[in-house]
């Protein structure tokens, strides 16, 4: 799983011009821990649904259909809309109809890759029987193994980056970055926005965090589900930030807001209409 989860995060991060080597981060664990359990959640439902189809296969259906069968359909389809609404959870409800359609058939053709084919268990059964490895083996394992690697791709560019981090994902929180000191950083060459004095920078896509610096984009790029074109991602240290600040929706939205330099203000407030003083005709 640590393996698994580290081609995952490099395969996403490689889109944007990065990589992460560091071996000794326990997030690799948790992104191909969850890989894991999507993958062989699904194909656990597929393998389940495909004995209760073929137990009907032949002679009259309707004689074979019992209360006894009746409940482990049941339960069966209830675990099949348990596992869609998990992985609609753990992106945070933030998809939308369209792309969460794509998000879940992307899991789907993920899980399916792995169900080997007639003449892939014929191959692998015939080697556990007589112990001889040929060609047709080979070209299976070959097979297998690029399978793999597409798989992992394909989490990685469809899967992975809709998923929120503290369960295993990519979703970049969108924040504001408070710098201890104005910056020469072209920040509008980047179409990132900044207060006047150049210390409120933001809000930027929170791309990676390592232990010396943040990688970040701005909030557009950050959207975007064009995996293509010129992108720009922009390295700060942690120590010229003073502060992060996470943002997030509300409603109403919240009382405080902060100004150019740091410091909380009152938002500005509407004028409260007054009731008209003229006389009814």
């Amino acid at each position: 799983m640590y393996a698994i989860g580290l081609l995952i995060v490099n395969l996403n991060l490689r889109t944007k011009g990065l990589v992460q080597l560091d071996l000794a981060r326990p997030g690799y664990l948790l992104v191909g821990g969850l890989y894991t359990l999507l993958v062989g959640s699904l194909l656990s439902l597929y393998y389940l649904t495909r004995a209760e189809l073929e137990e009907l296969r032949g002679g009259k259906v309707w004689r074979k259909i019992t209360w006894e069968r009746v409940g482990r359909w049941g339960y069966l389809a209830g675990a099949i809309l348990g596992f869609f609404v998990f992985s609609l959870f753990i992106t945070g409800w933030k998809l939308g109809l369209v792309s969460g359609a794509k998000y879940l058939l992307a899991i789907v053709f993920i899980a399916l890759v792995y169900v080997p084919s007639r003449r892939d268990r014929a191959t692998f059964r015939n080697f556990l029987r007589d112990g001889k490895f040929g060609p047709g083996l080979f070209v299976e394992i070959l097979t297998t193994i690029m399978a793999v690697l597409i798989t992992l791709a394909a989490y990685s560019l469809w899967v992975y980056p809709h998923i929120l981090r503290g369960v295993g994902g990519a979703y970049e929180p969108i924040v504001e970055l408070v710098l201890s000191a104005s910056s020469s950083i072209p920040w509008k060459s980047a179409t990132i926005a900044t207060s006047s004095d150049g210390k409120l920078v933001g809000p930027v896509g929170l791309v990676l965090e390592t232990d010396s610096e943040l990688f970040v984009e701005s909030e557009s790029q950050s959207k975007s589900q064009n995996a293509g074109g010129k992108k720009t991602i922009i390295a700060i240290r942690r120590e010229s930030l003073s502060a992060i600040l996470y943002t997030w929706e509300s409603e109403p939205p919240p009382l405080h807001w902060l100004d150019s330099e740091g410091g909380a203000k009152m938002p500005p407030q509407s004028p409260t209409p007054t009731p008209s003083t003229k006389n009814p005709p």
